[in-house]
């Protein structure tokens, strides 16, 4: 054994479930080992004051250990946890919660057990797969553990069967006739709805094709549940390609989704969340913990498509959802007529900006629901929600780290944390989405 090579006891797990050994007077993280085991590990970068291992080999396993599904687990970077049992992956969640609250915020509260699935398999409704073109042939994989490198699969069990069922058409499709620029598909993504249709995504470089119509019926003679396919040149899928226009699509325009009974149009770059059994969980969750009565005013900030402000509306007297993407709000309105709610107001703009002028034409908020995106909420909008003074605020994030540093906000704001309950969006991976309820302590 080399100088770099190393003998383990793991301890503890990190906030992206490595391993923990202390050795030498140092922290050692190993991804894949586990709290009991001992592990031989080979340090592969040194910092000041830790080091990170890749796990050789596992003397001792945990009892948690499991055999993962995925034949390219710990090379493929999507999942991180499929080595832990379910039980374990969920106490690790609730544990990293706790953890991010009292190392990050300072804050010591109850963190309930993490909401999980009966079955944490083929759950997600959205993937983006990566494409490589070698030797004249297209393959569909994800980038590796931490890395940009491709690692071919042609399964995912994060994904319903069918769905990779209709990436391997498509590439089969490419690999046979030349419907694009050799070598132009860079990313695929696959969306579907509760009824298994599908809508594909498809990323090229260069100058988007004139009319993918041709291409769209011959995979549907391969796949009769494909509804939709868009060509985009961006660089990223999100609202921006709307807005920007650098897209084609052939087919219907968008997929229609049913969430807690209400029904919604489902856009190519819309935002959903990619767990529909747990977001109608969380959802449930979230706007019993927001709307104790039904005759309270409800703003709800990054609303997006309007999905949970429409869900509220339902539940409460009026809900105004404020959104940045002006394509989003023309998808919450057209929500609100698919669903005939008239008690739903979509504004357009920066919270900051939107949230005091609702203030000044005199709408007081009884709560305020944010679902910010990973980096957490700004700093102007976290003052301008505590200089709303609502009762209530329920604060949804993918995020528990970012989310910590924004609760030690609303606290010092005149807040106390009255519930915290997180809800397993991502099973089989280190990420988990949690809700923090607070209420006002401070008149």
């Amino acid at each position: 054994m080399s100088n770099q090579d190393l003998i383990c006891n793991i301890t503890s797990l990190g906030f992206q479930g490595e391993g923990i050994c202390r050795t030498d007077g140092q922290v050692t993280f190993i991804p894949f080992a586990l709290p009991g085991e001992t592990v031989t590990a080979t340090i592969t970068k040194q910092q000041n004051n830790f080091r990170q291992a890749k796990l050789l080999d596992v003397l001792s396993p945990a009892p948690q250990r499991v055999a993962p599904l995925c034949p390219v687990f710990t090379l493929c970077g999507g999942c991180t946890s499929q080595h832990m049992d379910y039980p374990t992956q969920l106490k690790f969640k609730q544990e990293g919660i706790q953890n991010n609250l009292r190392k990050i915020a300072g804050i010591e509260t109850t963190i309930k057990p993490v909401i999980g699935l009966a079955e944490p398999w083929r759950y997600r409704n959205k993937i983006t797969w990566q494409i490589m073109y070698t030797n004249g042939t297209y393959q569909a994989g994800f980038f590796g553990h931490k890395s940009n490198r491709f690692v071919q699969t042609k399964v995912c069990f994060l994904a319903p069967g069918f769905m990779e069922a209709a990436v391997q058409a498509l590439l089969d499709e490419l690999n046979k006739t030349p419907w694009l620029p050799e070598g132009s598909l860079q990313q695929l993504v696959t969306r579907t709805n509760q009824e298994g249709q599908l809508l594909l995504v498809l990323r090229v470089t260069g100058d988007l094709p004139s009319d993918g119509s041709a291409l769209l019926e011959a995979l549907q003679l391969k796949v009769p549940s494909l509804q939709s396919m868009v060509f985009t040149n961006q660089g990223a899928f999100d609202e921006d390609s709307l807005n920007t226009g650098r897209y084609i699509e052939s087919g219907q325009s968008s997929l229609e989704e049913t969430i807690l009974g209400l029904r919604f149009q489902l856009s190519p770059f819309s935002f959903l969340q990619v767990n529909h059994a747990m977001a109608e969980k969380l959802y449930d969750y979230a706007l019993a913990q927001a709307l104790p009565a039904k005759d309270g005013t409800l703003i709800d900030i990054y609303s997006g498509v309007g999905t949970m402000s429409l869900i509220a509306a339902q539940r409460c007297k009026q809900v105004y959802g404020l959104e940045l993407f002006s394509s989003s709000i023309f998808d919450a309105k057209a929500n609100a007529a698919l669903n005939q709610i008239d008690n739903a107001h979509f504004v357009e703009g920066p919270a900051e900006i939107t949230l005091p002028t609702l203030l000044a034409a005199g709408i007081q908020a009884d709560c305020v629901l944010l679902d910010p995106p990973r980096k957490g909420a700004h700093a102007a909008v976290l003052n301008a929600i505590i200089k709303a003074k609502p009762e209530r605020i329920v604060y949804i994030s993918c995020n528990p780290a970012s989310q910590a540093r924004d609760a030690a906000v609303i606290l010092q704001g005149g807040y106390a944390i009255e519930a915290c309950q997180a809800f397993d969006m991502f099973c089989q991976t280190a990420e988990v989405e949690n809700v923090i309820t607070f209420i006002r302590s401070n008149p």
